[in-house]
């Protein structure tokens, strides 16, 4: 049950087992990757948003 690993992992984010170090390194890169992606659906929507209004 491939899944249930997969919810898992969701439940405590893949830092389970880690060292400090390491989730801390885990931390910034998940972050980082996080805020790209949120910038990325932002400047979707702003570009939708300027389409309308023109």
């Amino acid at each position: 049950m491939v899944w249930l690993k997969w919810i898992k992992e969701l439940a405590n984010g893949g830092y389970e087992g880690l060292s400090q170090e390491q989730k801390n390194k885990k931390l910034k890169k998940d972050f980082d990757a996080f805020l790209r992606r949120r910038a990325e659906i932002v400047q979707k929507a702003v570009k939708i948003l300027v389409e309308v209004a023109n």
